[in-house]
């Protein structure tokens, strides 16, 4: 055997003697198999395989994982973040992988327009939504399907009040020891509606954590969703997260990742673009450490006369790691489509590193597609003028690469997200907003 064929059989018997809640259900009874099919046949992910090439995960696959651990209600009430407190905010707190119910608060303007259910228990009652998805082309989507713990089968039937955030909160306790969390939403929204959505997870203790999530987004006809995701955990702390958008006609959507701090962070962005769909890209990486980053997309336009606009940038410290695979996918049948994708890079430090691959692959002759990608250096010039002025060296550095990053989160449109996104940027970058 291989040493991967060794650090799989080791990691697999982790999950010896934890039921799968779709294993006994016979509606899903092929998508269970295909996803065992695939946990058994395939690695895990190494840097031997393209899509991992730059990834290295070693670190997290050798560690000895549980997937269930006792939850500490009052210690999860004290991490619920500062921002949780804020009058537009709505919290739906997942706890080691289980929604919790007593941790989450929704006012009640917003609760009339979602529905909302455990996964556990939407399994039994929303096999409409589950038939319509069944991504399961990459072995942490397999490990999610055979080992979920639970998650939100959400329907947002009305548009929410305006000003209003709804946020999804992980919260992993990993005070006792290394846990491994495997949450799975599925969010259906219905034709006209608006939503603001935010993420974040939250990791409580020093040992090592890793969320495997899955979310996977159906929007119908003109609908509007913002949807950031904030990944800033600690130094042993691990993510996979898999994002499926599927767009219907005319729908618009605005997708923002900033992150910070982790071990090893793998962000997989898929967005099918039905006909006049517009998709926003966007995603921000300020790392320092050993933290390594990457971030997959996938635009896929699959029918005529849409959109999408990709931005990402990273600003790289330390010892740290940024990937980004970028991909513009044309459909034979996507006509008139106009796609458009940028990565820049600032290193701050030499033994910092840059992977990145923007990549078209165009099937149709009636259409506007470009990529670019830069990398460089923090520029002296500016630098020189903002010090011959008085500004301190950490404070002059901090406007330029605010300065430098302020267009990735200009492009969020409500603003009461993008207020509280720039003050985790500024935060970061040891900046006074007042």
């Amino acid at each position: 055997m291989t040493v991967m064929d060794n650090l799989k059989e080791s990691f697999l018997t982790q999950f010896e003697g934890i039921d799968s809640p779709i294993a006994t259900q016979p509606q899903f009874s092929s998508v269970f198999s295909e996803a065992w099919t695939m946990l058994m046949t395939q690695p895990l992910p190494h840097n031997k395989l393209e899509e991992w090439r730059y990834t290295n995960f070693s670190e997290v696959w050798k560690q000895d994982f549980f997937q269930t651990a006792s939850q500490d209600i009052e210690a999860a009430r004290l991490a619920l973040p500062a921002f949780s407190k804020l009058p537009n905010m709505n919290i739906l707190v997942c706890l080691n992988g289980q929604f919790v119910q007593e941790l989450s608060c929704l006012h009640a303007d917003v609760r009339a327009c979602l529905q909302i259910k455990p996964m556990r228990e939407a399994i039994h009652t929303e096999t409409d939504l589950f038939k319509q998805h069944k991504q399961l082309n990459t072995l942490p989507l397999a490990i999610n399907a055979v080992y979920l713990q639970d998650g939100l089968c959400m329907r947002v039937m009305k548009t929410l009040p305006k000003g209003a955030i709804l946020c999804f909160l992980n919260i992993i306790d990993a005070t006792a020891q290394n846990i491994m969390v495997q949450p799975r939403h599925l969010w259906h929204f219905a034709a006209n509606t608006q939503a603001v959505l935010l993420e974040k997870t939250i990791t409580l203790g020093e040992n090592h954590s890793l969320l495997n999530q899955v979310s996977e987004i159906r929007a119908e006809q003109n609908t509007f969703i913002q949807h950031a995701i904030i990944q800033d955990d600690k130094e042993k702390s691990s993510q996979i997260t898999s994002t499926h958008i599927h767009l219907e006609k005319s729908a618009n959507y605005h997708h923002t990742t900033l992150t910070f701090n982790g071990l090893c962070v793998r962000n997989d962005l898929y967005v099918r673009l039905s006909e006049r769909c517009e998709a926003f890209m966007n995603g921000l990486y300020v790392t320092k450490g050993r933290t390594l980053v990457d971030n997959h997309t996938v635009a896929d336009h699959a029918e005529p006369n849409a959109q999408s606009n990709e931005l990402y940038k990273g600003i790289l410290n330390g010892h740290s790691t940024g990937i980004f695979n970028g991909k513009i996918f044309v459909r034979e049948d996507a006509q008139k489509t106009n796609a458009y994708q940028n990565n820049r890079n600032i290193m701050l430090s030499p033994t910092a590193q840059i992977y990145t691959k923007p990549q078209l692959e165009i099937w149709a002759d009636d259409v506007k597609c470009s990529h670019g990608t830069t990398t460089g250096a923090l520029d002296t010039e500016p630098m020189f003028y903002l010090k011959a002025r008085g500004i301190p060296e950490d404070k002059a550095r901090a406007l330029l690469l605010n300065a430098f990053a302020y267009d990735v989160l200009e492009r969020v449109p409500s603003e009461p997200l993008k207020v509280l996104l720039q003050g985790f940027l500024a935060e970061k970058l040891g900046m006074d907003l007042d």
